[in-house]
């Protein structure tokens, strides 16, 4: 976009997936999601792993299934405790290959702004992305764990990941977790760039944008949940992308203030609704009050 304007997650999977482990009994308060990730040839293009024994003959199978289960806290319902269906439906869009190709999340530069547990972003870089998941402090113990059971330990939960996801197992080495809030984000931002690695993994990447160095990708699913947030988010979105930056962003119909921030959010982005499908919205609750937008 430029400025100016199972594939169900679920603990079982069907016939035709291979899994990459048998999915752990979780912990109470956690969250569990089955993710369907596309597998790739050496030469990045889609491809099947040997035939699963519970397969007909000759069958063939195009994604592992990488069980992740998230930390939560249900019972609290305060910022970065749940995962929310705005979440969920995210996630689901980023593993659908039919929309993002390999070649989308390849060598990329994702941010996730209000990750929460972190799910859209844990999938972005089980794609092939190099993520930054941010949010406020009080958020970033749950988040880091998350990664770390998820991403960190990538080859433990899930072995056949070594073989058939070799791009998730390098871009989840490289997946970090930092403070962004959007009311100070010029210091979290500045911290976040002494940061960087230092060898891109995109070196033909905008160099342009506030921080001379803006995302490929930005992800936000559900962040605009208080009036007194909307600016300091719109303002922090034309901080970290440039020209070519791509935002995808869900959000659940609910306040109000939510008609300010996508007229706020017009001014400055152009962009279209993404096309939905009834295997993405399944089991969400009103998902029709769900907007997804790519800008």
């Amino acid at each position: 976009s430029s400025h100016g304007l199972n594939l169900l997650g679920s603990v079982v999977g069907p016939a035709g997936f291979m899994k990459a482990s048998q999915p752990s009994v979780p912990s109470p308060g956690s969250f569990i999601f089955e993710a369907r990730i596309p597998r790739l040839c050496a030469a990045g293009s889609a491809a099947a792993p040997p035939v699963d024994d519970s397969e007909a003959a000759g069958s063939t199978l195009s994604h592992v299934l990488v069980p992740l289960e998230l930390e939560t806290m249900e019972e609290d319902d305060l910022e970065g405790s749940i995962v929310w269906d705005a979440s969920i439906l995210l996630a689901r869009l980023l593993m659908d290959d039919t929309k993002f190709p390999h070649r989308f999340f390849a060598k990329r530069r994702v941010l996730e702004l209000g990750s929460g547990c972190g799910l859209p972003g844990i999938v972005a870089s089980l794609r092939g992305s190099q993520v930054v998941l941010s949010d406020i402090a009080s958020v970033l113990p749950r988040l880091r764990q998350n990664v770390d059971v998820n991403l960190l330990r990538l080859t433990e939960r899930a072995p056949l990941a070594a073989e058939y996801l070799p791009h998730a197992v390098e871009a989840a080495k490289l997946a970090r977790v930092e403070k962004l809030d959007w009311m100070s984000f010029h210091e979290d931002l500045e911290a976040i760039a002494s940061t960087e690695p230092r060898d891109r993994p995109d070196p033909e990447s905008d160099s342009c944008g506030e921080q001379g160095n803006p995302f490929d990708i930005v992800l936000v699913a559900d962040c605009v949940y208080q009036e007194c947030l909307v600016q300091p988010l719109i303002d922090t979105l034309m901080a970290v992308t440039g020209p070519r930056s791509v935002v995808l962003l869900t959000m659940r119909a609910r306040f109000h203030f939510q008609a300010d921030f996508l007229k706020e959010l017009n001014k400055r982005f152009s962009g279209m609704p993404m096309e939905l499908e009834d295997r993405h919205l399944a089991g969400l609750t009103k998902a029709e009050d769900i907007m997804t937008l790519r800008l």
